[in-house]
Parts: structure tokens; sequence; C-alpha cells
């Protein structure tokens, strides 16, 4: 797969794979629990057959917030490219990228709406100190980077949690979780979409605080910066250099994931463990477990892109990529409807195991109509939106004939 250079202003073909793979990634994660996030696990517990109990697992293994940092990973980059290439049409380039966050936390607002699991929002948010963490030369944003990566906010957090609890303090943050579980099975099972938005609405403290005191928004902005990094090193154009290493970081990847789940989950159990003990290790494996996924899956992409035999299906992922965005709020638009009572209330009646197939038909749905809609259309329709927003002004949607042939 041909590279194009980072500073043309052409989009790197592999970007674009990278992007759609986790995307995809992305979706399997979310229907293989009927779309309702992993705060329904105390609800999901019932006897599965030996198959869909091996897709919850594999699940948790190799797919659970694996895709959502190889995303963050690839929004860094991609913020780095804008960047430039935002350089070559105005000085002000802050003020184009806070308009562009802007337009990106309310497409995430009017998603967050429908589901609380939105991530477009945190994206959005995250990007005013990414605005600041760009202006740092190589050396301190790597520092900076690995500082988030090892979750050192959330270690500090944790501790915070456990020196409340020690003084009798009440860690409030944690409460009412299974209280909210409850009122979310309700809508599942019940509700209809107004109710749905109301949920939502009522979650909005509770998913920020989790977001925050799990460390999630660290991993995420120490991501950002790590794909910042690799955009000005100009990495993805030199992966033909590393591809010997390639396969043995993939299986040195799938290996670690499994033993640092079930570590994880051994710690769990440990009740005996000091809170400040488990707070550090717990922390220091999902810092682990982190990168270990973005480094197994974007070596897979790497080496499946510089296959020949699969070079239709990596340009079909790319073209996935090109219109991840809009791709991903589809996800929650099929996802409500197949699985939610307001739509079909699949939620229960179809297994993890059935859900895979589901989610294996919607990918080849989406490449279907991306490969078709990118014939005639320069972007997908949120992309439209977000780089007409990002601009202040509208652009060409639809491709010219000479384009299109």
């Amino acid at each position: 797969m041909s590279q194009t250079d980072i500073t043309n202003g052409n989009r790197i073909a592999l970007l674009d794979v990278l992007r759609g793979f986790a995307v995809s990634g992305i979706l399997f994660c979310h229907f293989i629990k009927w779309h309702v996030s992993p705060f329904m696990d105390s609800m999901l517990r019932k006897d599965f057959s030996p198959l869909s109990d091996f897709v919850l697992n594999f699940n948790a293994i190799y797919l659970t917030d694996k895709f959502l940092f190889l995303f963050s990973f690839i929004f860094g980059i991609s913020f780095s490219l804008q960047t430039v290439s935002l350089e070559k049409y105005t000085r002000h380039t802050d003020l184009w990228l806070l308009r562009r966050s802007l337009v990106l936390f309310l497409i995430g607002v009017i998603h967050y709406l429908f589901w609380f699991g939105d991530i477009l929002t945190v994206y959005a948010l995250l990007m005013l100190p990414v605005i600041l963490i760009k202006r740092l030369n190589n050396k301190q944003l790597l520092l900076i980077g690995v500082f988030l990566l090892l979750n050192i906010p959330g270690i500090l957090a944790r501790l915070y949690l456990a020196g409340a609890a020690k003084s009798g303090g009440e860690a409030h943050v944690l409460t009412g979780v299974d209280e909210r579980v409850a009122k979310l099975y309700q809508v599942v099972t019940h509700g209809n979409l107004t109710d749905n938005i109301r949920f939502n609405f009522s979650f909005i403290r509770g998913r920020l605080s989790f977001l925050f005191w799990d460390g999630t928004f660290s991993v995420i902005l120490g991501f950002f910066c790590l794909g910042i990094y690799t955009a000005r090193q100009k990495l993805l154009l030199k992966v033909d250099s590393f591809k010997g290493k390639f396969f043995y970081i993939v299986t040195a990847g799938l290996f670690l994931l499994f033993g640092i789940h079930y570590c994880i989950a051994y710690a769990l159990l440990q009740v005996h463990f000091e809170p400040t003990l488990f707070s550090f290790i717990h922390s220091f494996l999902f810092c682990i477990q982190s990168i270990a996924g973005v480094a197994t899956y974007f070596s897979l992409v790497v080496i499946l892109s510089q296959n020949l035999s699969a070079s239709a299906l990596m340009r079909s992922l790319g073209n996935l990529g090109k219109m991840a965005l809009t791709n991903y709020l589809m996800h929650t638009l099929i996802g409500l409807s197949l699985f939610y009572y307001a739509g079909f209330g699949l939620f229960l009646v179809t297994t993890p195991a059935m859900n895979v197939c589901i989610a294996a038909v919607v990918i080849c749905f989406q490449m279907l109509y991306t490969n078709f809609w990118l014939r005639y259309f320069n972007y997908g329709p949120v992309e439209y939106l977000l780089r007409s927003g990002t601009m202040w002004k509208r652009i060409p949607l639809k491709k010219t004939k000479f384009e299109n042939n």
C-alpha cells in the first residue's frame, strides 16, 4: 500500500485503513453486549452456550477499550495532520481548531442524547488541552504522553479515594451505580426514546466521574500526545523499515493481553489487598494493557496492508475510515433500533455469538455503501458538516465528473 507524504496535504492510505479497522472493532465490542455498555454486566448474567461464553471472554480480553484507545491514537495523528494542513491557509490555526472542537462537541451532544456511551464529546473537550500541548517540542510531548499513558492522574485519583475510604469519607463518585444500572435496564427493556434521553441526561455527572476517576481521560489524552508525536516523526511513512518486526509485536501482544486480563481478574478477587496497593497494580496493568492493545492492532493492520491478497479488504477498510465519524454514529442508530425496547427489543433475545454475526453484516453493509458513496462525494455526511464548520464556509461535497473518472 503506497503512502503519501505527511506534509503535502494528501491523505495517508494507512491512516484511513487504521481508522476503518478501529471503528469496526468498536462496533463489534458494542454489539456483542447489545450496545448497552459494560455497566450492564451485572444484568447480563445468564446461561449462554460455550460459543457465546467464548465470545464474551474474547471481547473482554481483546476488544473492550482496545479499539477506543487505538482510535484515540489515530485521532492524535489526524489532529497533527489537520494542524499542518490548516497552517497553509491561515495564521489563526488555534481558532480553526477551536471551531472544529466546538462542532465536534455539538455533534457529540446530539449523539449523547441517544446513547450515553458517546466518545465524541470527550474527544472535543480533550482537544482544548491538546491545542496547548501541540506547542511543546517532541521531547516534552513524549514525556507528557508517557506521564498520561502511565495513568499517573488515575493513580493519584485512586489513592485519593483510598485515603477518603480510610478516613471514613464518602467516595461519592462511585455511589449509586447499581441504581443507575437498574434504571438503564428498565430503559433498554421497557423504555421509549424519551425515557432513553432522560436517562442519558441523568447520567452526565456519573459518566464524567467514571471517566475521570477510572483514568480513561488520562489515557485517551496520552494517546493523543503519542499520535501527535508519531505524525511529527512521520513514522507511518517508515513502516517498511520495521517490516520484519510487526509479526513478533502481534504475537507478543496477543499473549500479553491474555495474561494481563487474567492478572487484573486475579487482583480483583484478592480482597485482602490494601486499597493503595490495588490502585497501583490495577493502574499499572491497565496502562500496559492499553499500550499493548494499540501496538498489537497497529502492527496487525500494517501486516495486512502489506499483503497483496488482502488489498481489496484494505481498500474497503480505508473507505470505511474516510467516513469513520458517519459510520460511528450509524452504529448507535442501528444498535438502538435492534436491541432497545424502542426498536426491535432484541436485548437478551440474541446471544453474544449471534451478535457477532449481526455486527459482521453491519460492517459489510457499511463497506458497501461507503464504497458507493465515495464514488460520488468527497466526504461522508457528518465529515462534511465537521469540515464545513471548521472552515466556516460551504465546501464542495459532490465530486466533479473529472474526479469520478
